[in-house]
């Protein structure tokens, strides 16, 4: 069977990073079924209208269109147009797909909902958007409202990728009578066995896009610089980038604490923040929304514990086992838990922890889900 993939984001040459949920998902899939993914990208420095870079690993196709960016009009007309030449390429010189999976709203619902039609052939969709939980959904037309509620409800199936976010979906009357919660893929390392972690600075991390109303991560800089007397000696690192990043700079500076306790990293490889995790004592995720968050998972995997806020995703899968749970925008909630996790992050049993999310979150086991859905859905449409 052969699968294309539309994601609303995927990793790219300007942020590794971005929707690297959706590439692993095509990964685990890729075990079973032969997958293309399709992702139009907005690229300012382009002197030429389009380029399409096409890479191909074993049963994996990415055809990433990029597209100049202008004004607005000129943008939505080049991001279809990308579209249309990178899947000309890709049913020329590959193969036609028999199922579409589009990933995050609302072009992509759109467009498998265009080729479901034009090709007779079923479409499913997955949310990961946190919108639908802390209000931006809300704030859409209701045109906008009304498209989405129509492509969801149309697909063959929805998938989502914690319960959190399907009530968030259900209260926005978004629904679909084939609905499912298919988490996202947490990569699996070996434990490393670090010695100079017992004798260096505790060593805090957080991943994040640097969004400050949702990461909340000026409270983990505000709370740290409260606790300075009271704490060992420690390092909190800061990967990712957005827009409150020269904020969250500038607040490091303001504390005497930028380069000297506090350290930036900006946009990194999932490699490189899964290398990185392996040197740290624990993960802090202050969240006010997420929809799962993998690198919480990420953390539990490598045997490291975290704190992570109830904000949606983790409370899932974070027990007393792997981590604290404290409540969103609660700083002695989070200061408490600092104080709690520096003399106990030791106590956690690495390995059980990694057991854990492996049997529940590895590659295999959500590309056997992804598996039975999509064999299911074809066979449903006659194939």
């Amino acid at each position: 069977m052969n699968i294309l993939y539309i994601p609303r984001w995927y990793p790219n040459k300007f942020d590794p990073q971005l929707g690297v949920f959706t590439l692993k998902h095509a990964k685990a899939a890729s075990a079973y079924f032969t997958i293309a993914v399709i992702y139009p990208c907005a690229d300012k420095s382009m002197q030429t209208n389009y380029n399409l870079e096409v890479t191909e690993e074993d049963t994996l196709i990415t055809i990433v269109a990029y597209y100049h960016q202008s004004n607005r009009i000129c943008n939505t007309f080049r991001y279809f147009r990308a579209f249309t030449l990178a899947l000309n390429l890709l049913t020329k010189r590959f193969w036609k797909p028999d199922l579409i999976h589009a990933h995050v709203l609302l072009r992509t619902f759109l467009i498998a909902w265009l080729l479901s039609w034009f090709w007779k052939i079923p479409y499913i969709i997955t949310e990961h958007w946190t919108g639908y939980v802390y209000g931006a959904f809300e704030k859409k037309t209701m045109v906008y409202k009304s498209l989405c509620r129509f492509f969801v409800k149309q697909a063959k199936a929805l998938t989502v990728v914690s319960e959190g976010l399907l009530n968030g979906m259900s209260k926005q009357k978004i629904t679909n009578n084939n609905t499912r919660i298919i988490s996202n893929v947490v990569d699996i390392p070996e434990i490393k066995n670090d010695i100079e972690r017992q004798i260096g600075p505790i060593r805090m991390l957080t991943v994040a896009d640097l969004v400050d109303k949702n990461k909340n991560i000026s409270s983990i800089i505000n709370s740290l610089n409260d606790l300075q007397l009271q704490l060992p000696d420690f390092e909190y690192h800061i990967i990712g980038g957005g827009k409150d990043g020269e904020l969250l700079i500038s607040l490091a500076k303001e504390k005497k604490m930028f380069n000297k306790s506090v350290f930036f990293h900006g946009r990194q490889s999932n490699d490189y923040v899964l290398n990185f995790i392996q040197s740290i004592d624990f993960l802090i995720v202050n969240s006010n929304v997420e929809t799962f968050s993998v690198v919480t998972a990420e953390a539990i995997a490598c045997g490291k514990p975290v704190i992570a806020t109830r904000s949606g995703g983790p409370e899932y899968f974070v027990t007393k086992k792997n981590g604290i749970l404290i409540e969103k925008q609660d700083n002695d909630g989070l200061k408490q838990a600092i104080l709690k996790m520096i003399p106990a992050y030791r106590n956690f049993d690495s390995f059980e922890m990694r057991d854990e999310m492996k049997e529940k979150f590895c590659a295999d086991a959500i590309g056997k889900q992804l598996s039975g859905l999509y064999n299911q859905i074809v066979q449903l449409n006659g194939k």
